[in-house]
């Protein structure tokens, strides 16, 4: 009961403020605080010749078996290109990223000059 009358006083003052404001003679000028996104356009990385001799950094934002499909990824990988590097922290095989975002993980992977990153993520 109380919920209800606190919703009818509020719609009573916004009722009452309304016919105040129409009766008066200003113009009320509405600005919208969303301004337009400044994007720049970048093109895309280009693409590798093959992925032989090089280093691929493999990172998976942990969710249900997205470690489990980037560690058969990295196998894959391994098997497929006998040059191939798997950077990464855990085994040296993957970085695996807890479930909150823990800053500077993203850094390191980097920081190991990996010529490609395969990122898993899910919602």
């Amino acid at each position: 009961m109380m919920r209800r009358r606190s919703v009818t006083a509020a719609a009573l003052l916004a009722a009452m403020l309304f016919a105040v404001w129409a009766a008066s003679a200003e113009t009320l000028k509405v600005m919208n605080p969303v301004g337009e996104p400044k994007t720049e356009l970048k093109a895309p990385a280009a693409r590798l010749d093959t992925l032989e001799g090089k280093r691929i950094g493999l990172y998976v934002a942990r969710r249900a078996n997205a470690f489990e499909v980037m560690q058969r990824l990295a196998e894959n990988l391994k098997k497929q290109f006998r040059d191939i590097t798997i950077l990464g922290g855990k085994e040296g095989t993957i970085w695996a990223k807890k479930a909150y975002d823990r800053p500077g993980d993203i850094d390191r992977l980097m920081a190991q000059k990996p010529d490609a990153v395969v990122m898993a993520m899910s919602s």
